[in-house]
């Protein structure tokens, strides 16, 4: 089982509803979904983990890193990179 952190940004047009998409489309495939961590406002968290090959296909424009993901982050400026940056500490 792999894990990772979805990211998106709700001001960012068709972002929140391409993220809510991918969890309904994978939904019996995951074995966690966390309940939506983010503030709501401005960006929606979710903490998931399922088979690798289901996990393989979350676009990177919504992959987060945080703690509850072990893999490195990727080296990239922008404002979910830093966003990232900030909740993995």
């Amino acid at each position: 089982m792999r894990r990772a952190t979805i990211i998106a940004d709700v001001n960012e047009p068709g972002e929140a509803k391409a993220a809510e998409a991918w969890l309904a489309a994978a939904e019996g495939r995951l074995t966690h979904v966390s309940d939506q961590l983010g503030c709501g406002c401005c960006v929606l968290i979710w903490d998931i983990e399922g088979p690798d090959e289901v996990i393989a296909t979350l676009p990177e424009s919504l992959r987060g890193y945080s703690a509850w993901d072990p893999f490195p982050l990727p080296e990239k400026t922008g404002l979910l990179s830093r966003l990232c940056r900030f909740l993995r500490r």
